[in-house]
């Protein structure tokens, strides 16, 4: 697990999870929002090819990036309660370790 962001109000935290499946041997991951003062928590994508989520400023959208087949690297933008739809708003030609 990458270690949790707090978003500017603190009332929110961001994280990255990874499981590993034996039986496919294959690495699953999802962005993760937990919220500080409750036991409630959810995922803000299940891409397991999302990672790095930082927050935007002082609000609740999030910003990610995705590894794309191509090796391009995608950033999206997602509500961090879900209140609406993410959206891809830009894509570079690095792959995504090189782009945070």
């Amino acid at each position: 697990m990458q270690s949790p962001y707090p978003s500017a109000s603190g009332n929110l935290a961001v994280y990255t999870q990874r499981t590993y499946a034996f039986r496919s041997r294959s690495v699953f991951g999802q962005i993760r929002v937990r919220e500080m003062n409750s036991p409630r928590f959810w995922g803000a994508t299940d891409n397991p090819r999302a990672n790095y989520p930082r927050w935007l400023k002082d609000s609740e959208q999030l910003i990610w990036l995705e590894a794309m087949d191509n090796g391009y690297t995608r950033f999206v933008i997602g509500d961090a309660c879900l209140h609406s739809v993410h959206y891809a708003v830009g894509t570079v030609s690095d792959p995504s370790r090189t782009s945070k």
